[in-house]
């Protein structure tokens, strides 16, 4: 599995704890997943999402679905 360099270091940069586990080249989070042979929701995948005030990254564990709706609702701005 590649860690992009950026998402690497933000992650750091804030104390988040995590483990990269190498793996062959998958097409999806739930693939990632089986080829590190853990379960779903300790796969994670980045979104990365433009509003208003710039660029956020929202990090949804692989089991779950990101609901644009429920982050407009939050940030109390457009998201796309």
């Amino acid at each position: 599995m590649v860690v992009a360099v950026r998402l690497r270091q933000y992650l750091d940069s804030q104390g988040v704890s995590y483990d990269a586990v190498a793996h062959a080249p998958t097409n999806t989070s739930a693939g990632s997943a089986r080829a590190a042979h853990v379960t779903g929701d300790r796969v994670v995948k980045p979104v990365i999402v433009h509003h208003a005030d710039g660029y956020i990254l929202a990090v949804v564990p692989s089991t779950h679905r990101f609901e644009f709706d429920s982050l407009r609702d939050i940030l109390g701005k457009s998201a796309r």
